[in-house]
């Protein structure tokens, strides 16, 4: 079977284009042998409309939600917006700078620079900010919390095994530490 021959460039276009030569006639191949046509309905040649000349003014009108929405764009990015500053849990190479929450003492670490100042000097938002830090932390030892489990509950299931259990493995298994559920419920205390 060659699809090549199904449909023709031509065809193509006219399907997505339709009539635009105004000869009022559309024509498909729906398979190598099979054509069908359309005619346009009011008959004949469609009479180009003529252009009626825009005024300078009348463009600029019709711009101006689009320029009013690029200067709102520009100018919150300009201007500072809002920028908070991010935070890793380790450091690294831009996040270097070590702090802590005043609250719960939960170590985390942040990019030095104007992000950073600007929040810092600014109570309320650095309340709000290591608010925001302890509620990450919390779903970190959530998540971490969760994959422990999972890996402990894997670990009992395979020494039980479909032969026999393994006592020694499943021993090993139950008695697995969980350090991420043990900060989680010491945070939950």
């Amino acid at each position: 079977m060659q699809f090549e021959s199904e449909i023709s460039p031509e065809d193509l276009f006219n399907m997505f284009f339709g009539d635009i030569a105004g000869t009022g006639l559309r024509s498909y191949t729906a398979a190598p042998g099979f054509r069908t046509y359309s005619f346009n309905a009011g008959g004949g040649r469609r009479r180009p409309q003529q252009a009626q000349p825009e005024s300078v003014v009348y463009q600029i009108i019709h711009m101006l939600p689009l320029l009013l929405l690029f200067f709102l764009y520009l100018s919150g990015s300009l201007f500072g917006g809002d920028d908070e500053p991010s935070f890793a849990w380790d450091r690294t190479g831009s996040y270097n700078l070590r702090q802590q929450t005043s609250e719960r003492k939960i170590p985390f670490y942040v990019e030095p620079g104007r992000a950073w100042n600007k929040i810092s000097q600014n109570a309320a938002k650095l309340e709000k900010f290591e608010k925001g830090v302890e509620y990450q932390y919390r779903r970190h030892l959530q998540y971490e919390c969760s994959r422990e489990q999972q890996i402990k509950r894997h670990r009992i299931a395979q020494a039980q095994g479909w032969f026999g259990v393994d006592e020694a493995r499943l021993k090993q298994a139950q008695n697995m530490k969980l350090p991420n559920c043990e900060k989680l419920w010491a945070f939950d205390a």
